[in-house]
């Protein structure tokens, strides 16, 4: 909800039910009224987005430990997004992923570290 004052339009993918009911709670409650939380997977509904011509600006993932996995990847460079935020705890995930989206399309931007641990990147499309 944090990128809802920056954009027309926030839509949010979240695999667990509970997670989802408590972003829709939480845009409500703090009166968001232009975020949309949906459950499933990401590689499954930004396919589905593009196939009916709705692409994203930005996309902001936030994998667990290991990663992206590879549909996931695929579905982002599909998507074309302008911008990707990749948060990360994981360097060597981060790496295996980045090499991935380097490799097909993406360009580096800027790289940040937040409370030590945690690791942001941010790519963008090369068109």
């Amino acid at each position: 909800m944090w990128l809802a004052p920056h954009g027309r339009e926030v839509q949010g993918i979240e695999m667990i039910p509970e997670a989802v009911q408590d972003a829709r709670d939480n845009a409500r409650e703090s009166e968001v009224g232009n975020a949309l939380f949906y459950e499933g997977r990401a590689e499954m509904l930004l396919p589905e987005w593009i196939g009916r011509d709705i692409r994203p600006d930005v996309v902001v993932v936030d994998p667990p430990r290991t990663g992206c996995e590879r549909p996931l990847l695929e579905a982002l460079v599909q998507a074309k997004p302008k911008r990707l935020v990749y948060v990360s705890c994981n360097p060597s995930a981060l790496a295996k992923d980045c090499k991935y989206l380097l490799e097909n399309g993406f360009a580096w931007r800027a790289c940040s570290r937040w409370m030590c641990s945690l690791r942001r990147i941010m790519l963008s499309t090369v068109h």
